[in-house]
């Protein structure tokens, strides 16, 4: 795995559900697109990555099997848009426009598997549209937050942070999350949500 990354974070999680520590492997530092050289010449036993270089393993290499994808009790780490305090007060307008265009380009992508898969090949070089269409099975296409969402940072990330000295002690991350932007885009552009099961109504940021 490549080391100080979301998945090295998502291999602890793993282990320590399994009564194991990192001490009970051996853990190597490889960047992403030598992770398939490296499983292929039998370098490394196994392998934690995020897509497409999962799937690139799995069509590329005879007879890898993927052991888990998900299933990490212990983790959260939900994909993030992040800007300052600064650009949300002083582009407002822009930062909604911003989230209704992302949110039609989400939809756009979840009916049209194979047409984003082949596009997706320009832009990351050495994956083909097969193993990209296999990828982006695996990847939530869904930007809506829930209540879960500052919750499960709470619960799950931030001790894991802190028990990795990233960070001095688990606080409330509510104040950090801005859900105005996307309510904006939900409420000018239903449409690119519409395919999506709705959120229940006990766990809707208000």
């Amino acid at each position: 795995m490549p080391r100080g990354t979301g998945a090295e974070g998502y291999l602890f999680g793993l282990l320590k559900s399994a009564g194991l520590s990192e001490k009970d492997v051996q853990l190597v530092n490889v960047q992403p697109a030598e992770l398939v050289t490296a499983l292929t010449q039998g370098d490394v036993d196994a392998i934690s990555i995020w897509q497409p270089w999962a799937a690139t393993a799995l069509t590329k290499i005879e007879g890898t099997v993927e052991v888990v994808a998900g299933g990490c009790a212990g983790c959260y780490d939900p994909g993030t848009i992040l800007t300052t305090r600064m650009v949300a007060t002083e582009k407002p307008e822009e930062l909604k426009r911003f989230m209704a265009a992302f949110a039609e380009a989400q939809q756009w992508v979840r009916q049209n598997p194979d047409k984003a898969a082949e596009i997706n090949t320009r832009w990351i070089s050495g994956v083909d549209a097969e193993t990209m269409a296999l990828a982006l099975k695996n990847i939530p296409l869904d930007s809506r937050i829930s209540a879960h969402t500052a919750a499960m940072y709470q619960e799950k990330t931030l001790p894991f942070l802190v028990g990795l000295g990233r960070v001095e002690k688990v606080f409330d991350p509510s104040d950090s999350i801005d859900t105005s932007f996307l309510k904006a885009a939900q409420e000018s552009n239903p449409k690119a949500f519409s395919d999506l099961e709705p959120i229940p109504e006990d766990i809707q940021v208000k």
